[in-house]
C-alpha cells in the first residue's frame, strides 16, 4: 500500500482502503449495512428521505452522485 503519512498517494491506492460490499449472509451486520449504508430513494419518490431538506424540499446533501468510471483525489505533496 503506497501512502504518504498514511494517506492514499493516488486515487488508485484508495482500493486498498475501501471495500464496497454486502455481506452474503443473514444477519446483524447485513441488516446494519442494508439499512445504514445504502442511500434510498429521495426526491419526490421519497420526501422524508435523510437527505433531504424539508423546508425547501429538494435534497441537501448532493445525492445522487454522477458515477464515474475514476477515483480522484487531490494531493498536496
Amino acid at each position: 500500500m503506497k501512502t504518504i503519512r498514511g494517506r492514499p498517494r493516488c486515487g488508485d491506492d484508495l482500493y486498498d482502503f475501501i471495500l464496497a460490499k454486502i455481506p452474503p449472509n443473514p444477519g446483524p451486520l447485513r441488516d446494519a449495512v442494508l439499512e445504514f449504508m445504502l442511500h434510498g430513494e429521495c426526491g419526490h419518490a421519497n420526501p422524508n428521505a435523510p437527505c433531504m431538506d424539508l423546508d425547501n424540499k429538494s435534497r441537501s446533501k448532493i445525492f445522487p452522485k454522477v458515477a464515474t468510471e475514476l477515483t480522484m483525489i487531490l494531493c498536496h505533496v
